[in-house]
């Protein structure tokens, strides 16, 4: 038969944080989660309504690394989006009186400086950025650095984490992360006699709706 779920008033229901933690080549990554995610095509024959009178809303992205790479490679990385609001994998009616937006967007991590001759080489990483809100995690900046970056900070579920400090005052910080529905900021750049290491692009807003097609709205 058809099925309602009813989401009351006081209920909040959110995407978990996306996650962006280790040194290149070695690190962990997950992504942003949906504040609700519809199954697969029903299996009991009927229609699937959900009525929101709550909150719903993604996880908020995870901040870029700063300094991603080596070898030359000193821009930042770019921040990860942020989770969709309801993610639909099967037909679904939404009667929404309440609120349902997308997480916000990682800050782009910071540049740094990589330099390397016959007598050996020195990394200067840029700092990490933040994390998206709600509970986005910010991110490291490449810790095998001849000074360390700071870390971006972990965001709450009300706010953004601020990007972290680049390893010294010619490095790149790290950018904020964007609050719930709002784009990240990029990544700063570092200047070595005036020759720039870009930092990266921030991450983008989570959209309210994935898997469109499969919605209608009552």
């Amino acid at each position: 038969g058809d099925v309602l779920i009813i989401i009351p008033s006081n209920a909040i229901l959110v995407g978990s944080g996306g996650i962006n933690t280790g040194i290149a080549y070695t690190r962990a990554f997950y992504p942003a989660g949906a504040g609700l995610t519809t199954g697969g095509s029903g299996i009991w024959g009927g229609s699937l309504t959900i009525q929101n009178n709550g909150v719903i809303k993604g996880g908020g992205g995870s901040g870029g690394m700063g300094n991603y790479g080596s070898s030359g490679r000193t821009i930042g990385e770019g921040g990860f989006s942020g989770g969709v609001g309801v993610q639909a994998n099967s037909a679904v009616f939404i009667d929404n009186n309440g609120t349902i937006g997308g997480g916000g967007g990682g800050g782009g991590g910071g540049g740094g400086y990589y330099y390397s001759s016959r007598w050996g080489s020195s990394s200067f990483p840029g700092g990490g950025g933040g994390g998206g809100a709600p509970n986005g995690h910010g991110a490291l900046p490449q810790t095998q650095g001849s000074e360390p970056g700071m870390p971006g900070s972990d965001a709450t579920y009300s706010t953004a984490g601020a990007g972290g400090n680049g390893s010294n005052s010619n490095m790149g910080d790290g950018g904020n992360g964007g609050n719930a529905g709002q784009n990240g900021s990029g990544g700063g750049s570092s200047d070595i006699w005036g020759v720039f290491n870009y930092g990266e692009s921030a991450g983008a807003a989570g959209a309210t709706y994935g898997g469109a097609s499969f919605i209608t709205f009552i």
